[in-house]
């Protein structure tokens, strides 16, 4: 017996969380790809402190969901597994983009700064949305998290600089020694980056937000 695996492309529903009212004042808009096992909904309430009149907050929510204990407990999103992982990332930047397209269209402004910040597991995602995507971002913030160790050379090119990370001085998910040679190897390929510390664990820091 033969079995084969094969793949087929179809339409799917997705969603994504917004925090404030898109208008003609709004000037900068913020794409905060969450963590593993959060919701847009919820996680984009850690942005209200940034969302004001001129600054719109865009959450997308990740493709794959699951219970988090049984089948009536908390629900969560993940951005992917290493199950079928390639056509995980080719999806996932292929829906980043479209919401790229469908907020960027709706506020119909060429002077829009965009800002992607990715947190935990959304800094991989942040990352390669910016390295293989197609859209345009001004500014990159990594909270928690590090770029994916597997992102192409030409991917590095398309990292607008400098490079922001946020990290907690108790956060025990981020390995110090693999934070400073990965920015390391940025810096030998031409990418700035700076580093901001807050006195926390593996969470948003808001007040540090604002300084930036």
């Amino acid at each position: 017996m033969t079995v084969t695996e094969h793949h087929i492309v179809v339409p799917r529903t997705a969603r994504y969380a917004m925090l404030g009212t898109p208008t003609a004042e709004t000037k900068s808009v913020w794409f905060v790809c969450h963590g593993y096992a959060q919701l847009a909904a919820r996680f984009i309430l850690e942005f209200e402190g940034v969302e004001d009149s001129s600054t719109l907050i865009i959450a997308p929510e990740g493709l794959s969901r699951m219970y988090l204990r049984n089948s009536a407990g908390t629900v969560g999103a993940s951005w992917m597994t290493r199950e079928d992982r390639l056509n995980e990332i080719e999806d996932y930047v292929r829906y980043l983009d479209a919401v790229h397209d469908e907020v960027m269209e709706a506020l119909r402004g060429e002077d829009i700064r965009v800002t992607t910040l990715g947190f935990s597991q959304g800094t991989a995602t942040a990352g390669r949305w910016i390295g293989l995507g197609r859209s345009l971002h001004h500014r990159c913030i990594l909270a928690g998290g590090l770029l994916p160790p597997d992102l192409p050379y030409e991917a590095y090119a398309r990292l607008p600089q400098p490079l922001t990370y946020i990290v907690g001085s108790n956060d025990p998910l981020i390995d110090r020694a693999a934070l400073e040679e990965q920015r390391t190897m940025l810096a030998s390929l031409g990418v700035e980056s700076s580093l901001t510390e807050f006195e926390g664990g593996h969470a948003i820091d808001v007040a540090t937000l604002l300084t930036l």
